[in-house]
This record gives structure tokens, sequence and C-alpha cells, in this order.
């Protein structure tokens, strides 16, 4: 909510201008300075997993013994290098493709969260009604609500059967995409589906 929306808005409008640069641009570079920072952050602070590594300079002899504990106790395997025989096994299986495509499925049917700010964009093209700001701005209540969503489906999976719970959502989704593909429909009922969408997609 917070990188994506209130952040970017506040950089495009604090920063338009500045430097001779569009605020957009002002975007890129900040993003790419905290993107930055996080891979040079992960590289020194995973250097490998404790079963790999015999010395991390942020963990003590015995920390490192206790993690090494919790993974075996957890049934976590150590890990392999990948080699011809890994790949083989790997590739050689066709569930892997079928797992791949059905995540794609998934991937652009359900995560629509991203679509809203798509079509405040082309709505704000159409009849001029958003600013650049209020684009990145509105779909952060979308993203409020779909936290009390993911709570709430969570909570109900361990009272219902987790096969009613599923149903109910995959029959929300499937509604709401088809009411997303179908552009030429009232405003009101696109903006509602969008909504529907992201909310159930949190879980």
């Amino acid at each position: 909510m917070f990188s994506s929306s209130y952040f970017q808005a506040a950089a495009h409008k604090g920063l338009n201008g500045v430097g001779g640069m569009s605020g957009w641009r002002w975007i890129f570079i900040i993003d790419g300075c905290i993107s930055i920072t996080i891979a040079f952050a992960g590289f020194f602070l995973f250097p490998a997993l404790p079963t790999t590594q015999s010395k991390f300079w942020w963990l003590t002899d015995d920390e490192r013994k206790l993690a090494i504990a919790r993974m075996q106790s957890q049934g976590t395997k150590h890990s392999a290098k990948i080699g011809k025989r890994m790949l083989k096994r790997v590739f050689g299986h066709w569930h892997f493709y079928i797992a791949i495509l059905t995540y794609v499925f998934f991937q652009c049917t359900s995560y629509v969260s991203d679509q809203m700010q798509a079509w405040l964009k082309k709505d704000a093209d159409l009849y001029g009604i958003w600013t650049i700001e209020e684009i990145n701005l509105i779909p952060t209540g979308v993203q409020g609500v779909a936290i009390v969503f993911g709570i709430l489906i969570t909570s109900l999976v361990m009272i219902y059967p987790m096969w009613i719970v599923f149903s109910c959502v995959t029959f929300a989704l499937l509604f709401a995409n088809v009411c997303l593909r179908v552009w030429f429909i009232p405003r009101p009922l696109h903006c509602k589906c969008q909504i529907l969408c992201s909310n159930y997609c949190s879980f």
C-alpha cells in the first residue's frame, strides 16, 4: 500500500519537474536505489544456509546449531548440488510443465489489483476525471479491505471445509474476471468487479 501507492503519488507530485525531469522518472530512480540497497543487504545478510555455511558473522555457533536442529525437526533435507541427474528428474516429468501452465493461468486471472490502476488510467483518458496521484491512491482502499478479507477467509477455512471456501472464492474470481474481460459494461459494475477480485485475490 505504501510503496506502490502513497510513496509513488508523493514522489510524482513533489518531484515532478525537479532537475528538469518528470515525476515518473524520479520514481524509477528512487525504486532503483531501494532495489540496489536491498540486493546488497541480501548478499551480506543471507550468505548461505546454516547447513552449508560453517560461519555466519551475525550468528553464534550455538545459534547456527539451533537453526540446523529446527530444520531437521521440520524434515528439511540438506541442499544438494544441481547436476544432470536433478535436471533430468525435474524437466523429464510432466508435473513440472502442468504446474507452470496452471500457475500462469492463475496469475493471469487472479491478481488484478494492478489492473484497477490500468482501468482508472483508461477512465481518466476517456473522461478526464482522475489525476495521476488519484490513480495511485484510490486502489489503496481496495488493498485495505483486502487485508480484512484475507483474515476473514483464512479464519473461515478453520471453521468450514476448505473446498467450500475455495469454491466460493473461485466462483467470485470467475465472475469478476469475466466482467473485467467484457469491457463495455456499466462503469459501476466494472469498478465493483475490480474491488471484488482484488479482495479475494488477497487470499
